[in-house]
């Protein structure tokens, strides 16, 4: 063995003795246990075949409490402070890493230890160290916005949120506003240096935020200058200039809506409150006065007549076409000159011609005047009409009268019996009356009273004549009328028909008025009705040959002959009814002749029939 390495083993000896009663102190020498002593050699060399074993244990110190905090913004590293040429290995959580150095640089939460070696395979373990990394969120101050006008405040916002993690500082110019303390948005209107700072609850850990410097834009100047009402008239405009810098931002409102105009004048027809806003940075407005801009709108009046044309004698009604209305006065004028009986009505009525206007004026700004258009009224003459009639004597109902209507060239007519021609005819008691319309409307009207004479009214009907019989018939007119004439020859009340024919009937009565009648006299007799063919075979149907129609006539024979010619059936009256037998017997089938006679025999009837079984 070497004298050097003789000597370094009596110092690591010595220095081990020295560290057994420190360890438990924990001054920086980790204890070497009893397994660890009892294991661990050191091998002292004194020659090339001699080895010496030697408990020996490194010499180092670790002086770090058991739990250790660590903020995460300040960088914290482990060392053991121990000889160069010792063995270095670390531990997190028990694992090893792959750190063979005397320092560990501390990254998150955990908890760490490290072994030193002074011979191989032999370590010594340092204490156990928890370290807690507190973390901080980064804070930074956000202004509400970019510029800030003079006169108002600034609204200095932390991006953080109020939290019992951590606290919020707010510092002006370096000193701490505490009465901002965790505020997470602050409103000041002192211009600075600001800065935000972030605490854990003990104090141990902090961040700072990037300092903000605030700063102030003077606020505008400017002159508007109006009294509280300005007033225009109707079709006027109201001009409201603001004075101040061209540089200056501008806005407008009316009824407290923005208006969209941006620029130093706003000229406006309407009513309304307006007002204009004022800027020297964005965010920031002062307000001028409010001026209330009232607008007289005036109606317009037009003057309206009830009719399009007017006659001489009408009353014509003109209307202004608007309302009374305390806001405004309504002045007629007539050739130019006021009439003051009208003073403020909307409508009036006259019979004076001439040219009609109408002044609608402002009561609450008199230099507010509208005039309606000029209306010319006119009055037009009336045509002339009136009625000539045909014959001036005595009329009779029915006897038709023509009557002229006489009227001014142009004009056109009318009727009161709806016709529209200059002639009419007509034939009844009445007033008749025509209406004369010229071409600008104007109506005249004439009329005549007429009287027409009664006619007699025959109400004779119709009668019959029986050819067959002979009867003549007598027709019977109403008495009383002063004249009957009977198929033109003069005669009584009464006529006799001894045939049929068409009578004329002619009356005049009291007041000498004619009237006719035509009677029809027509033949007219019951019918007879000779059967054909019967079946007298004990059915009861159609089992005897009867012949209607000469129930009036009692002179009927009615005779029945065979094809021999010899009589079957013989019957003399009013009733003829064969049972198709003779002497009370049947008699054969077959085709059998019959001979009726009648009137005396001037009536004769002939015929077959056929008998069926």
């Amino acid at each position: 063995m070497t004298l050097h390495r003789i000597a370094r083993f009596i110092l690591l000896l010595l220095a081990a003795f020295i560290a057994i009663p420190q360890a438990n102190a924990q001054q920086g020498v980790a204890l070497v246990s009893a397994h660890h002593l009892s294991s661990r050699k050191a091998v002292l060399k004194t020659s090339a075949s001699r080895k010496k074993i030697i408990n020996v244990a490194p010499i180092f110190s670790f002086d770090y409490p058991d739990v250790l905090p660590k903020c995460d913004n300040v960088p914290l590293t482990l060392q053991v402070q121990g000889h160069p040429e010792y063995l270095y290995r670390w531990y997190k959580d028990g694992v090893l890493t792959t750190n063979v150095t005397t320092l560990y640089p501390i990254q998150v939460t955990g908890k760490y230890r490290a072994e030193i070696s002074s011979e191989k395979d032999v370590w010594v373990s340092t204490k156990e160290v928890q370290v807690n990394v507190i973390y901080l969120p980064e804070p930074q101050i956000l202004p509400d916005q970019p510029t800030h006008c003079g006169g108002s405040n600034a609204i200095l916002n932390s991006n953080l949120p109020a939290s019992s993690d951590y606290s919020l500082n707010w510092y002006l110019n370096g000193h701490e506003l505490t009465q901002f303390t965790n505020k997470a948005s602050i409103s000041v209107s002192e211009l600075g240096t600001y800065m935000l700072t972030v605490r854990n609850p003990i104090n141990t850990c902090s961040k700072e935020s990037p300092v903000y410097h605030l700063v102030f834009t003077p606020a505008p100047t400017f002159t508007f200058n109006y009294p509280g009402d300005v007033n225009v008239c109707q079709g006027g405009t109201a001009v409201l200039t603001v004075g101040g810098d061209i540089a200056y931002q501008y806005r407008w409102y009316k009824d407290g809506v923005l208006t969209g105009n941006l620029s130093q004048t706003l000229t406006t027809t309407q009513n309304g409150k307006y007002k204009v806003e004022v800027s020297t940075c964005p965010g920031t407005w002062i307000p001028s006065k409010e001026v209330q801009v009232n607008v007289y709108n005036l109606p317009t009046p037009v003057i309206t007549p009830d009719k399009v044309s007017y006659c001489t004698g009408d009353l014509a009604r003109l209307d202004a076409g608007i309302t009374t209305d305390a806001a405004y006065s309504i002045t007629w004028q007539r050739d130019g000159t006021t009439v003051t009986a009208w003073q403020n009505k909307p409508t009036v009525t006259t019979t004076d011609a001439g040219n009609y206007s109408v002044i609608v004026t402002s009561t609450a700004l008199g230099t507010c005047v509208v005039n309606s258009a000029a209306y010319r009224l006119a009055f037009n003459p009336l045509p002339t009409v009136s009625i000539t009639q045909a014959v001036t004597t005595k009329l009779c109902e029915g006897q038709p009268l023509e009557l002229t209507a006489v009227h001014s060239a142009g004009s056109t007519v009318s009727w009161s019996t709806g016709e529209t021609t200059d002639k009419i005819s007509v034939s009844t008691t009445g007033t008749y009356s025509v209406t004369a319309t010229s071409a600008a409307g104007c109506q005249a009207v004439a009329g005549i009273d007429l009287q027409f004479l009664p006619v007699a009214i025959l109400n004779m009907a119709d009668t019959s004549f029986c050819t067959y019989t002979g009867a003549p018939v007598t027709i019977t007119a109403p008495t009383g009328f002063s004249k009957y004439t009977w198929n033109g020859v003069d005669g009584g009340n009464t006529f006799i028909a001894d045939r049929p024919q068409t009578i004329s009937l002619s009356v005049i009565n009291a007041n000498g008025c004619p009237s006719d009648k035509v009677i029809h006299v027509i033949s007219s007799c019951p019918d007879i009705h000779i059967p054909s063919a019967f079946t007298p075979n004990g059915d009861g149907k159609n089992d005897t040959w009867n012949i209607t129609g000469l129930e009036t006539d009692a002179s009927v024979l009615v005779k029945v002959f065979n094809r021999y010619g010899s009589i079957v059936f013989r019957s003399t009256g009013t009733t003829a009814s064969w049972n198709g037998r003779k002497n009370g017997q049947p008699v054969p089938a077959g085709v059998y002749y019959y001979v009726i006679s009648g009137k005396n025999g001037k009536q004769l009837f002939s015929g077959s029939i056929t008998l069926l079984n």
